[in-house]
């Protein structure tokens, strides 16, 4: 073992000390500054980023939490992407579920890496942004897109479209009535069922016709009907998709 790893590791080593060792190149070096209890505020906030988990697990973690009330805010604003990036221990993320502010939910929300029923919870946030983030989340199962597929937000409506996860059936409630936004969405997602991309492929708006066209479910009889289209964008879909039969 290194010395300065044995200091890093040392409850007894001067806070200043460990300063100078959170920015050692040694790895092992930086995470045994993050765990030790004499380390200061603000070189944990810098080091939360790295090594998050060490900082929380800190043998300090609720003498720092009484004296600065904003310490986990400050974590979190030091890596606004750590929900997405780590798996976290469960009491730093039922503080960011129970959040005042609604990015720090929203940054929850959109994190591969938390429990269902804390997707059920974001879910049903009075925010927006909040469910706009859950409808985004590619862990999100069905059933909660199917929820948020009916949000009265027009743009958590359209997260769920662009959601891989959403299913045909979802698909077709929200094609019966939607916008060109949407139908173009539609016209590339995976789990469009068939008869709605022969819908769109014959749409007069040419881009919704081309982007189905090139769709992979899209059924064989609707491209036989474009060969010889006029419009050169929706020949060359037509040619871009494998499953164009020969003539």
């Amino acid at each position: 073992m290194s010395q300065s790893l044995e200091e890093a590791l040392d409850e007894t080593t001067p806070s200043e000390r460990l300063r100078e060792l959170a920015i050692s190149s040694q790895v092992k070096t930086r995470i045994a500054v993050a765990q030790n209890p004499n380390t200061s505020v603000d070189v944990l906030i810098k080091l939360f980023s790295e090594a998050p988990n060490s900082v929380l697990n800190n043998p300090a973690l609720s003498l720092l939490l009484l004296e600065n009330p904003c310490f986990f805010e400050n974590l979190y604003t030091s890596n606004k992407r750590v929900f997405q990036q780590f798996e976290l221990p469960k009491f730093f993320l039922i503080w960011a579920l129970n959040s005042f502010e609604a990015e720090i939910r929203a940054s929850l929300a959109i994190s591969p890496k938390i429990p269902l029923s804390f997707l059920i919870k974001l879910a049903e946030d009075k925010e927006p942004r909040v469910r706009i983030a859950v409808a985004r989340n590619y862990c999100t199962p069905v059933q909660i897109l199917n929820k948020l597929s009916q949000d009265n937000i027009f743009n958590v409506r359209r997260r769920v479209i662009e959601n891989p996860n959403t299913s045909s059936d979802i698909i077709r409630s929200l094609a019966a009535h939607c916008n060109k936004t949407f139908q173009r969405i539609i016209a590339k997602h995976i789990n469009t069922p068939k008869d709605i991309l022969e819908t769109l492929a014959l749409k007069s708006d040419r881009e919704i016709s081309c982007l189905a066209l090139r769709h992979q479910n899209v059924p064989a009889y609707i491209l036989k009907q474009f060969y010889n289209n006029k419009h050169q964008e929706r020949r060359a879909a037509v040619a871009f998709n494998s499953n164009t039969p020969v003539e």
